[in-house]
Formats: structure tokens, C-alpha cells, sequence
């Protein structure tokens, strides 16, 4: 069966349109013949013909066909072929962008299960069976993005019977595991490696803090065994420092390790902040981690406690409406993040706020979460979601800061929250540049002896048809090229 990963390229063919236009343009009119006397012509009124030859159709035809295999081309076309996993003695599957490194840390293994007749596919979405003569000579892609492992280990488990045996080659970095650990129907053996760029470092964060002309740099610096973050301080005027290299990049202030290409722009603004509140007590806990976060990262910071019969002057980064009601229009026109209490019905619960990196806070109230397709930042012990994020930067918390409803406000770990969701998106940025490490066990799902995802005994596998449409395309071009020619001397000596 025929298959498209990325259909959204095929909006490409509204392309067709462009040789439409250009051969309905280009049908010339016919030529008025001029003779020496009209005497004995009828009295007829004057008429043009056109004319559209079978040269102008074949032209027309091959170059809407360019466009469309273009078009199916960028939408990397696969073929899905069924195998009986009867026929099969397993698969063997290494990550197409690291396969130079795990077929070097592991070819007596691959080498031998190929040879005892495990088919080799790639490790990436599609799980494409792999060219084994080919393997040799191939090279590590240059992109250096994360595999997604636990996502991958579901996609498979939905493609291949669970007793089929699978042998993974893959990283061992933490930045390839994510959210919670699968529990798949699956006969796999996973064996992992450190990829050789195991250290990295980067500019993390620049910003002017609140002292005239000073520039805070935060360095990150990551191995396999942590991550660690180096703070400086120098004038934005130094232009010497041994570390860094400051310069001014589209007028505005860029920092760089030394001898590194790639830069931080400095964020010279200040974080505008406003909490509107009905209650001190909320109000005034958030206000002093709020403060917290000001004092520890010496941020260009200002905060404003507004009333509900108060305007606040804008515009702000952050507004947190900490109020029962429905966030009103005013405060929240113009907003580029907002954080509301959601109103509703209180449910007494005893559970845990989940926060990742954070331990659980004691739940005892909550607000009942309508179903929501919004993204979950903090969810309690049974999964419900307490804060999430929708896709205009609105956050929806369902809970509130109040020692009645959570430990939150009490917990030495409440501006370290605060600043975790304030530069959110600063933080998630850095996730290519984490080299930790996990041992295999970690990385593993959870293996079940229930009912296969795949209750059939076949395999789909995909077969890349790109090679064959790269051929199609160039034979199109060339056929395009030869016949527009032609047509033109036609039309020169005709």
C-alpha cells in the first residue's frame, strides 16, 4: 500500500496552476496575411484564430507531471509491504543518523544476526528496511537531534507481532527518554552507546541584570555523568574576556564561547509582570517568590499588584489572574502569557501535585478538569491535570496558591517552580545540548506477557520509493527541457 509521511507537502500541487497559467497565456493569436488588393474578398468582419499544438499539450502534460512528482517527492513516499513473521527471524534496528557509530560499537553483533537472517531496518519513524551492503560506507547524519526511544518503542509495538525478536541498537542519553515509561507486548533486547559528542558546551543565558552595563552569562556544560551551569558577570563593554567573545549582531548585544559560531542574544528587556488579585494572601505568596526569583537571578524584573477596580499599565510578559472570576478582556488583551485560576466547584482530594524536577506537593483541593486537549505541565497522582497550557500561552490552574489547597506556597521549592515556568521556553531549548546518560534498564519499557498490541502474524514494513521518484523527477526534467527546445525552433523557423 501506497503511503505518504509528510502529506502536508502535497499542498504543493496547487502548483499545477503555474503551467495552466503560463500555456493559456502563451497561445499566441493567429497572423494577419496583408495582400496587395481586397477587391474581389467578401465583405467579412476580420477574425483571429489561435492555435495549440501537440508539441504545446506534451510540454503542458510533462510539466504538470514535474510539479506533482515533486510535490510527492517532498512528502517522502513509502510503500508498505505485509510479511508473515512466520518467514522472519527478526528484525535488527539502528538509528539512521547515528549508524556509523553503532554499527563501529557493535558489528560482530549486527554482522552476525544479519548473517543468521534478521533483516536490518532503520531505528526512525517508518522503521524502513536498511541496505545492508550499503552499512560499510555509510556516515552519522550532521543533525544532532534526540531519538525519541519510548516513542519509537510504541510505534513499533504497533507494527510487529510481540513475539517477533527484535534487537535495538540505540543512545543512551537522558534527552532520548520522555514522559512516562511504556508498557509494551514486545521480545526485544536493547543495547545502548555513548555517541562520541558526549560533552558539549553552551551560552545558556545572557541578560542585563539591574546594575548599570552589566552583562550575566550563564554557561552550560554537559557530560554523561551531569549538567553544570557557570554564572559570570563582566561589563557588556569588555570586549576582552578570555571566556566569551561579545559582539553586536543586527543591533543587538550577541555572546559566544570562543572560536564558536553559534551565539546568544542578550536579553536586554525587562519582564513586566502584574497579579491581579481579590485576596492578599495569594497575591502576596506569589509576590514574594516572585521577588525570590528577582533577588537570585538579578533579572530585570517589575511586578504590579493590581485590584479588580484598578487598571494596570501595560504591556506585560506575564499577567496571573488569581481571582474566581473569568479573566476579563482588559487584563488580558495584549498579554503575552497568562496564568488564571480556573473557576469552579472545589473537590476535597487527597493526592500529589507531580512537577517534573520537583517533588510531589501534598493535594488536598482541587477543580475538576473538563476534557481538554490542552498540554500538561502539572498533573496530581491520578493524572488529572493541575496547570495546562493551551495554544495562546494561556495557562489554566487548577488549583490555587493557598495553603488550603496545596503545600505549594510552603514548599522551599515554590520560586524554583516559578522560575521553571516563567523562562519555560528558554529552558526546553537546551534539550539537544543534554548529554546525560541512562543505564539500559532505565531506558527499557516495561515488558508485558498480556495480549500483543499486534494480534496479527504480519509484519508492515516500509520500502522508500524516493530513489524511484528522484529518477522519475530528473527523466521529467530532461524530457521538459528537450521538448521546450523543440517547440522553440519550431516557432523560430516556422
Amino acid at each position: 500500500m501506497f503511503q505518504l509521511i509528510n502529506p502536508s507537502w502535497l499542498f504543493a500541487i496547487a502548483a499545477l496552476a503555474i503551467p495552466v497559467v503560463i500555456h493559456l497565456w502563451n497561445i499566441k493569436p493567429g497572423k494577419t496575411l496583408k495582400v496587395g488588393s481586397i477587391a474581389l474578398m467578401g465583405a467579412a468582419s476580420r477574425k483571429s484564430s489561435r492555435s495549440f499544438n501537440l508539441l504545446d499539450a506534451l510540454l503542458f502534460i510533462l510539466r504538470c507531471l514535474f510539479l506533482l512528482v515533486l510535490a510527492l517527492l517532498l512528502s517522502q513516499p513509502f510503500w508498505n509491504k505485509t510479511t508473515e513473521a512466520t518467514k522472519l527471524k527478526g528484525w535488527v534496528l539502528i538509528p539512521r543518523q547515528n549508524i556509523h557509530q553503532v554499527y563501529s560499537s557493535f558489528k560482530p553483533k549486527v554482522d552476525s544476526l544479519v548473517k543468521s537472517g534478521y533483516q536490518l531496518h532503520y531505528f526512525n519513524t517508518g522503521f524502513v528496511l536498511a541496505d545492508t551492503a550499503k552499512l560499510k560506507n555509510l556516515a552519522d547524519s550532521a543533525k544532532n537531534n534526540p531519538i525519541e526511544n519510548w516513542v519509537l518503542l510504541e510505534q513499533l509495538s504497533n507494527r510487529v507481532p510481540a513475539n517477533l525478536p527484535l534487537y535495538v541498537f540505540t543512545t543512551n542519553t537522558l534527552n532520548s527518554v520522555s514522559g512516562n515509561k511504556p508498557m509494551l507486548s514486545l521480545n526485544i533486547k536493547i543495547q545502548t552507546f555513548t555517541p562520541t559528542d558526549s560533552t558539549k558546551k553552551w551560552i545558556g543565558d545572557a541578560m542585563m541584570s539591574n546594575a548599570d552595563g552589566v552583562l550575566k552569562v550563564t554557561e552550560g556544560n554537559s557530560s554523561p555523568t551531569g549538567t553544570t551551569f557557570i554564572s559570570s558577570a563582566m561589563q557588556q563593554t569588555d570586549k576582552r574576556s578570555s571566556r566569551y567573545q561579545i559582539s553586536t549582531n543586527n543591533g543587538q548585544l550577541a555572546v559566544a564561547l570562543k572560536n564558536d559560531s553559534s551565539y546568544k542574544v542578550a536579553d536586554t528587556t525587562t519582564l513586566r509582570i502584574a497579579i491581579y488579585s481579590d485576596k492578599y494572601s495569594d497575591a502576596g505568596y506569589l509576590k514574594a517568590a516572585l521577588n525570590a526569583i528577582k533577588q537570585f537571578t538579578n533579572r530585570k524584573i517589575t511586578i504590579q499588584s493590581v485590584t479588580p477596580g484598578n487598571v494596570a499599565k501595560k504591556p506585560f510578559d506575564w499577567v496571573f489572574w488569581l481571582m474566581e472570576r473569568h479573566i476579563t478582556l482588559i487584563a488580558a488583551e495584549g498579554v503575552k502569557n497568562t496564568f488564571v485560576y480556573e473557576p469552579g466547584k472545589p473537590q476535597n482530594i487527597q493526592s500529589a501535585i507531580n512537577i517534573p524536577g520537583i517533588m510531589a506537593i501534598a493535594l488536598t483541593k482541587r477543580i475538576a478538569a473538563a476534557s481538554t486537549q490542552d498540554h500538561i505541565i502539572w498533573q496530581d497522582s491520578f493524572g488529572e491535570p493541575i496547570l495546562s497550557k493551551d495554544d495562546h500561552h494561556v495557562y489554566h490552574f487548577y488549583s490555587r496558591f493557598d495553603p488550603l489547597w496545596n503545600n505549594m506556597v510552603w514548599s522551599n521549592d515554590f520560586p524554583k517552580v516559578m522560575l521553571n515556568l516563567l523562562f519555560e521556553d528558554s529552558q526546553s531549548a537546551d534539550n539537544n545540548n543534554d548529554k546525560r546518560i541512562v543505564a539500559d534498564k532505565q531506558l527499557s519499557p516495561v515488558l508485558t506477557a498480556g495480549e500483543a498490541s499486534v494480534k496479527s502474524t504480519k509484519i508492515i514494513s516500509q520500502i522508500d520509493l524516493s530513489k524511484a521518484f528522484w529518477v522519475a523527477l530528473v527523466l521529467l526534467f530532461i524530457m521538459e527541457r528537450l521538448l521546450a527546445y523543440r517547440t522553440k525552433s519550431m516557432e523560430n523557423y516556422g
